[in-house]
C-alpha cells in the first residue's frame, strides 16, 4: 500500500461522498479513475510521482467474473502504478453491482467510496 495516496484519499472522504450521492457509477473504469483522482496531490497538479489517469491501461479479464489489472504511468513517466479489481456477475459477488442496488443515497455513497478505499490501497508501484 502507498500510503500517500491512501491518505489522500481518505482526507477527501467528505466531499467524495457528497459527491457520490449525486453520482451514477456504472463500471469499474469510472470508478477507479475517479478513485485515484481523490488519491492524488490537490495542491500540486503537476507531481511528476502521481499517477497519470488520463493514459490508464485495462488488462480485462474478459469474462463474466475475474480480476481487471489497471495500469497507470506517472505524470514524469518515471514509475508505473497498477492496481487490481475484481468482479463478478451478480451484485451478491461483485462490489460495484451490490452498492449500485442500495436505495438509501448514503449507504450507497458509503459503499462506493469503501471499494474505492480499497482500489487505492490495492494502488502498488511497478518495480524491477
Amino acid at each position: 500500500m502507498l500510503t500517500q495516496f491512501t491518505d489522500r484519499f481518505i482526507s477527501n472522504k467528505d466531499s467524495l461522498l457528497k459527491y457520490l450521492k449525486t453520482k451514477e457509477i456504472d463500471n469499474y473504469d469510472d470508478l477507479v479513475r475517479i478513485a485515484i483522482l481523490n488519491s492524488m496531490d490537490p495542491d500540486n497538479q503537476y507531481d511528476f510521482d502521481d499517477p497519470q489517469i488520463d493514459e490508464m491501461h485495462v488488462m480485462r479479464s474478459d469474462d463474466y467474473a475475474g480480476t481487471d489489472a489497471y495500469i497507470f504511468p506517472s505524470v514524469g513517466k518515471k514509475r508505473f502504478y497498477y492496481t487490481l479489481v475484481e468482479y463478478g456477475s451478480c451484485s451478491v459477488c461483485d462490489s460495484l453491482m451490490y452498492a449500485n442496488d442500495q436505495e438509501d443515497p448514503d449507504v450507497k455513497a458509503t459503499e462506493l467510496w469503501t471499494l474505492m478505499l480499497h482500489v487505492v490501497q490495492g494502488l502498488k508501484e511497478m518495480s524491477e
